[in-house]
This record gives C-alpha cells, structure tokens and sequence, in this order.
C-alpha cells in the first residue's frame, strides 16, 4: 500500500522533509535526524582565525588562505568544475566556533537546519532516492554527508551492517592520510537516500570545521550545475563501487545516457558483449567529463552551460 509521510527529519530542517512512496509498500527504515558527524573520537580543535568583519575578503583570514576552494558567497561554491576527480586535493577550511567571527561570515558552507525544499521519494528500481522541490544553482552546497564517523578497524569489528549505509573515503596519495568511514543507518540527514548516477548533478568535497586531524574531514555535495525542480539529485558512487556490481554481475539503473554498467535482462552468454560496450562507454564518459570540467572552468559566475556532443 503506497503511503507518505510528513516530515521524516522531525522539525529538524527548515522545511518540512516529506517522503513519498507511491509505488509500492516498501519498509521505511526509522533513524534519527542529525545535520553533522557524530564523532566519539578524541580530535584537536585547529586555531581560528582573528579576522574582524568579513572573512571571505581578508587576505590575511587563516582559513581563507588554507582553502583551495573558493566560496562566491556563503554556501555557494566558486570553480565547480576544479572538484572533479580532485576529491583529495581540493579543501575547504570554513570559520567555526575558535574564529573570533564564530563562524557568521561568509566563509562557511555547513548549516545546523537544511535549508532546501527536498523531498524522498520512491524510485521504480533502485530504492528511496531524493529530489529537489526548488530550483537549485550550479555551486551550491547542499547538504554535508552527515552519520557516524568510523575508523577502519571499527568497520571491521561491525558485525551486523548494513554496507548499503556506509560511505568509505580512503586517499591512496603519500601526501594524503584521509580514511574514514561515515556510516548513516541509525543516524544521517537526507545524504543518506542519495542514489548513483554514471553522469551525475552533485559533486563531492572536503571541508573542515573545527577539528584539525586531516584524516576525517566533513564530506559534502555541490550541484556541478544548474538544477531543476523536481530533479533527482545524485552523485558517482566510486570506481570500485562499479567494479564491484560488474563483478557480481548487478546492475546499474541509473537511466543515464552514459551508463557504464549493463542494462537488466542481459544474459551471461551476452555478457562479455556487455563488457566491451561498458568499457567503450566509460571512455565516452571520461571525454565528457573532461569536456564538461573545460567547460566549467571557463564559466566561474556559475551560469549553466549547454553543451552538445
């Protein structure tokens, strides 16, 4: 029996953050509603910054001057294109609670209250996912990937999870100790109905707050372009997430033109057909992606590009 439900943060966003099923009587897991990281690990705040009025013009702000991602605005990001593929490498520091701003300025992307008009919903094959119920522009943060933070040894240890719930974020750079888990079943906010997609609206990145160990930095999503009412908002769940479905001979059912995994239906016998057509389309992909990064790059006030291939 199809069925909806009011407001599945609990007074906790700004709106009200409904979810719909209108498909089927799927089971809707309960979970407690929290923007942020529970974090029940010791970690050392970093300095602040001593800046008085505007951070985001002081060139002598510490927390500008350590950012390699620029803010437009508060919780608008300059330079969308530059966060592709450059997940570890491109970092935000935002003022918190040690800046003598307390973190009122404009250099700060993270919020205690969603602020944008979402909605949950159910898909035809792949589960809850979310949309947008308000026009979204190309740089805006959207929400931080909010759980609890857990270190590789306590993923191990965890006996009963559910890894459909688990985000790992592992940094194979020597100049980069980033690896962290965020696990969001029993505790999230609305990351956790993100859903995949091979071309996909959001963009990930790394920011810090208050805390100074550079392994567990927050994760958050950034539209990579304009966004429509009404849209599905989604982001690339990894290379060895594809490789994994590929192994297990699963399916990708993200309906993008660019789609790298076989449709449903294929039989084993077509399956190494399968194979070559996904490798000739994950180079297509990465052409595209390289096109639409050049394309962003030259586009810093964040106005939409169409771009014909």
């Amino acid at each position: 029996m199809p069925y909806s439900l009011e407001d599945i943060s609990q007074k906790s966003a700004e709106h009200h953050l409904p979810l719909v099923n209108d498909i089927d009587n799927l089971r809707f897991d309960k979970f407690t509603y929290q923007e942020g990281v529970y974090n029940k690990h010791e970690y050392i705040l970093r300095p602040g910054c001593l800046c008085v009025g505007e951070c985001g013009i002081d060139p002598n702000c510490i927390c500008v001057a350590q950012s390699s991602i620029r803010l437009i605005s508060q919780r608008r990001i300059k330079n969308v294109g530059d966060l592709h593929d450059q997940l570890f490498k491109k970092k935000l520091f935002e003022c918190g609670s040690k800046c003598a701003c307390k973190g009122s300025c404009s250099q700060q992307v993270s919020f205690a209250r969603l602020p944008w008009r979402l909605e949950v919903f159910r898909t035809q094959k792949a589960g809850f996912s979310v949309r947008t119920k308000e026009f979204l522009h190309k740089g805006t943060f959207i929400c931080q990937l909010a759980g609890e933070l857990m270190t590789p040894k306590e993923v191990a240890k965890f006996v009963d999870m559910d890894k459909d719930f688990l985000f790992t974020f592992k940094s194979d750079t020597i100049e980069d100790s980033t690896h962290l888990s965020i696990y969001c079943k029993a505790r999230g906010n609305v990351s956790r109905f993100f859903n995949h997609s091979c071309l996909p609206n959001m963009f990930l990145m790394l920011f810090y707050t208050d805390q100074a160990n550079p392994a567990w930095p927050n994760i958050g999503f950034v539209a990579n372009r304009d966004i429509d009412e009404g849209e599905e908002l989604t982001f690339f769940y990894g290379e060895q997430w594809l490789a994994e479905l590929l192994q297990a001979r699963k399916f990708c059912f993200c309906s993008s033109e660019y789609c790298v995994l076989p449709p449903p239906g294929t039989t084993l016998i077509e399956y190494e057909k399968v194979l070559q057509n996904a490798r000739r389309k994950t180079h297509e992909l990465k052409k595209k992606r390289k096109a639409i990064k050049a394309a962003q790059n030259t586009n810093d006030d964040c106005k939409s590009n169409h771009i014909e291939f």
